[in-house]
């Protein structure tokens, strides 16, 4: 990643920059984004980057969007000095990683089709299924792709990228094979329930008032609705303020491969796959071994093959 810089040096030479970041780093590439290197006031490519625009997101991140290119700058504390330095700001040394992607007047363009295509087909009745049952009895092919599609479009109505979408699908068909009605245990709370497994499940039955017998009967006679439950649940558990209901965690543990928050990752354009360990890792923190895993990463990127 290069060697680690001084964050309080960065953004002084932030603020005295008239066309760029000051960075002595060198930067991390990946496929989704246009990566540059930028030092003193130099421009590349074209890229002018303005630090007054620059919002903090996270105390790590920080971030601004203009018609053109959507440009990140991450700040991660380098591994090497948090055993000496402790001050939050001051001496500490960072890893920074600045990420550029060309949105442009034709991808822009596309994206609003696009979103309007997807309301138009959010209107039309879209079948979703449910077995009130353990993973034993399962959904068919068919019943499964249809709920693919409900998930797929719902969340595309909340701004999330098809590579984030797929990367959650690939973690729903491994935990419930698409089937929002499954119980790990049957009909035990305290055992892991609906698309995610949230262990134990009597922690979404709680959110959304619902005993046993309440949730096993929308999962046979309104299943749309319970599926829309838990999609607002799986939300809320990611966003929420509340600490004991919260469960996106950003981390590099559990097998995922970037430390990212909950808004960074539905906006992603990253690997699909690699996204899906993004996901286990932040929200389901599994004991899976290596071959769960990768079976995330393959029905990620099926589903990404399939849309």
């Amino acid at each position: 990643m290069g060697k680690p810089i001084n964050l309080a040096d960065l953004d002084e030479k932030i603020k005295k920059s008239t066309q760029g970041i000051y960075s002595e780093n060198a930067f991390l590439s990946e496929k989704a984004f246009n990566v540059y290197s930028i030092k003193d006031t130099k421009k590349e490519k074209g890229i002018v980057i303005d630090p007054s625009k620059f919002t903090i997101e996270k105390d790590n991140l920080r971030s601004y969007k203009t018609s053109i290119y959507y440009i990140s700058a991450e700040f991660i504390e380098s591994s090497s000095t948090k055993s000496t330095q402790s001050s939050a700001i001051g001496p500490k040394l960072w890893d920074v990683t600045i990420r550029v992607e060309e949105i442009g007047e034709e991808k822009q363009s596309s994206t609003e089709e696009k979103k309007e295509e997807v309301k138009k087909e959010t209107s039309k009745e879209q079948l979703v299924y449910a077995l009130p049952f353990t993973d034993k009895n399962r959904l068919s092919d068919t019943q499964q792709k249809s709920n693919a599609k409900y998930i797929y479009k719902y969340l595309s109505n909340l701004s999330w990228t098809k590579e984030s979408i797929c990367a959650l699908l690939g973690n729903v068909q491994q935990e419930c094979q698409l089937n929002p009605g499954v119980w790990q245990l049957q009909d035990n709370i305290n055992a892991g329930y609906g698309i995610v497994q949230w262990t134990g499940g009597k922690v979404f039955l709680k959110w959304a008032e619902l005993n046993i017998g309440q949730t096993n009967s929308l999962a046979t006679n309104n299943p749309k609705k319970l599926l829309d439950l838990q999609l607002e649940f799986l939300v809320y558990t990611c966003t929420t303020k509340n600490y004991d209901d919260r469960r996106w965690y950003p981390t590099i543990k559990h097998g995922s491969p970037y430390k990212m928050s909950y808004n960074n990752f539905i906006c992603s354009k990253l690997n699909p796959g690699d996204l899906a360990l993004v996901f286990h890792g932040s929200y389901e923190r599994s004991s899976d071994d290596n071959t769960r895993k990768q079976n995330r990463i393959n029905y990620a990127n099926k589903w990404y093959k399939f849309f």
